[in-house]
């Protein structure tokens, strides 16, 4: 605010005239940003409305300050038109005072580098304002001294673009104060298509020092992989969990080495939507942010900070414009292409995905069929004739042996590595089955595809599909005794019995052909056909979040046939009733054949 200062004095009781040129080197002092004689150098307060009163055509005001009203503020000047000039001008007046005020508020490290390169190119502004300031008090002074005259009309001529310039200035900087980083940076980007060119040349100078900042920030983030954002200003930000995510403390303390590495694996990247710049185009922020996530991942998840990127040059960054980003997207174009063949090097190779995947498939999916009936008939067989001598180094042996004499053979070094059983806890070959007897233990990078959740997938599958095995199983050897309990009746020839049992071998037949049938068509149908798809397609990928969406694409396929999560479907509750119903068939099996043994007991006594 400018306002008139008059001190009281009793030994001057009458008005004294103001000259045009003291008024004039009044309110150059205040554009210095201090007090003058007459006015005071205030922040935020507009100029009064008195001033724009007295110089209204209806204000009878005298050409006179009072001396002795120094509380007054409404200034009384040479002449009227010189007190009109000065209300008409008096929106310009307040400029530089509100936009120091405005500066004062944002000087600040805290604010970050965005808000920062604009104060600077604020600075620049004001500079040019100060020299011209300084010409203006040269040209009064000269008019002072006695040299050519200088009115206030045209000193306020001279003032009304500068002071305009600075009005606009003001305004622009006023709509972002709030604001930071790439939120300031489009803030001010809004006034890039204002009607008016000051406006737009403004806002074009400010911003140009914003993009090659943020330029600079972008580069650092996807070229090399570190996000410099104390400040968060950037539209990237990384989100990993909090240790007090974990099930207790002690679970920590003891897996630190191994959460410290999950961590890494699991950091999550996200967009900061506010923070993404309007005149960046949509494609060069993907662009940004995919780069960067790649590299990242590599140094902090991958722990590699040997591999670097070739052929990027910092230079490329100068020829890039408001309007041309060109050759800074060739660049990214290229550095995402190395990392990602760097990524999909290190999971196919280092840590065998493929293979991984596949050990998956034989284990949760059964897709080693023989494996499988050759271990549960061990398993089976261990219960029932030497139950006590049942253990996990028992079971561990069994495993192995099961492995050397199937198609896994060729396989056992690597399950010996990534496959560990669980403690027996088992009182029975059926409790075994229910959840998986094994746990799958891999590279802690590798838990980016298999995280938790999906392993939990597998597991729910595992579970739907042994169920069916084992009843499958069982229902086999209900053919065995039956072939054996034939023999015997044939023997003592036992004729009324053998229409009962025909009877129950067509029912058997039927329950065997139903748990086969289904099996085949699961086997067959869904998960070769899913997992064959899966691998095809991964042999071809280009890049790593291509491996997510197929891995998660093949199990939300496998989960959709499965019915997980999704218990109370019709079918799912068909094909259970009649799993239960092949179990209460085995249930009747067991009665009926004691009975036959008994009457063969009883024919043989």
């Amino acid at each position: 605010m400018l306002k008139l200062s008059v001190p009281s004095s009793p030994l001057s009781p009458s008005p004294t005239k103001i000259p045009e040129n003291v008024l004039i080197r009044e309110i150059i002092v205040t554009f210095q940003g201090v007090d003058s004689t007459f006015f005071q150098y205030e922040f935020l307060l507009l100029l009064p409305s008195s001033l724009i009163a007295a110089s209204s055509p209806s204000s009878t005001s005298s050409p006179a300050i009072s001396r002795s009203r120094s509380t007054s503020t409404t200034p009384r000047f040479v002449s009227s038109k010189s007190a009109r000039s000065t209300a008409a001008s008096a929106s310009f007046l307040r400029s530089p005072p509100s936009l120091f005020r405005l500066m004062e508020g944002t000087k600040s490290e805290e604010h970050g580098i965005i808000r920062n390169s604009v104060n600077d190119n604020v600075n620049k502004q004001l500079y040019q304002f100060y020299r011209f300031v300084i010409s203006l008090e040269e040209t009064n002074n000269a008019a002072i001294a006695g040299g050519a005259s200088f009115t206030f009309q045209q000193f306020m001529f001279q003032c009304e673009k500068p002071l305009q310039r600075l009005t606009y200035l003001y305004n622009i900087l006023f709509c972002g104060i709030n604001l930071r980083g790439g939120a300031l940076a489009s803030s001010i980007a809004t006034f890039i298509n204002h009607g008016n060119q000051d406006y737009r040349d403004l806002a074009l100078a400010l911003l140009i020092d914003v993009n090659r900042f943020t330029l600079k920030q972008s580069w650092e983030w996807a070229v090399n992989g570190r996000l410099l954002d104390i400040h968060a200003e950037f539209f990237v930000e990384i989100v990993t969990p909090a240790a007090n995510s974990f099930e207790s403390e002690e679970t920590f303390n003891r897996w630190t080495e191994m959460f410290i590495s999950i961590l890494r694996v699991i950091s999550s990247y996200f967009y900061r939507q506010r923070m993404i710049p309007s005149f960046f185009p949509a494609s060069l922020v993907r662009q940004i942010f995919d780069c960067g996530k790649s590299i990242h991942f590599i140094r902090d998840s991958l722990q590699d900070h040997k591999w670097c990127v070739r052929g990027t040059e910092l230079s490329v960054l100068d020829r890039c414009s408001l309007s041309d980003y060109t050759p800074f997207e060739t660049t990214l174009q290229s550095v995402y292409d190395q990392a990602q063949s760097h990524i999909l090097h290190v999971y196919f190779d280092e840590y065998h995905l493929f293979a991984m995947l596949r050990l998956l498939h034989q284990f949760y999916l059964l897709a080693a069929g023989d494996f499988y009936l050759e271990f549960i008939s061990r398993v089976d067989s261990g219960f029932l004739t030497a139950p006590t001598e049942v253990s996990n180094g028992w079971l561990q042996e069994e495993f192995n042996n099961c492995v050397h004499r199937t198609s896994l053979a060729s396989q056992f070094e690597f399950l010996s590595q990534h496959v560990r059983l669980n403690r027996l806890r088992a009182l029975s070959p059926f409790d075994i089955w229910k959840s998986p007897f094994f746990t799958v233990e891999c590279e802690p990078n590798l838990r980016v595809i298999f995280s938790k959740v999906e392993m939990a997938k597998y597991e729910q599958i595992f579970a739907f599909l042994m169920s069916f095995k084992t009843q499958s199983f069982v229902v086999q050897k209900i053919w065995v005794d039956q072939c054996c309990l034939s023999k015997e009746l044939d023997r003592v020839n036992i004729v009324e019995v053998e229409s009962v049992l025909d009877a129950f071998n067509l029912l058997r037949m039927k329950i065997q052909s139903f748990l086969t049938t289904l099996q085949n068509f699961y086997f067959l149908h869904i998960i070769d056909k899913f997992y064959n798809q899966m691998i095809s397609k991964l042999k071809t990928v280009k890049r790593f979040d291509t491996i997510l969406e197929l891995h998660n694409e093949y199990l939300d396929s496998l989960c959709h046939y499965f019915f997980v999560g999704n218990e109370k479907h019709s079918i799912r509750i068909l094909i259970f009733e009649l799993l239960e119903q092949s179990r209460v068939f085995v249930g009747l099996q067991n009665k009926l054949f004691d009975s036959i043994n008994e009457m063969i007991d009883k024919k043989n006594f």
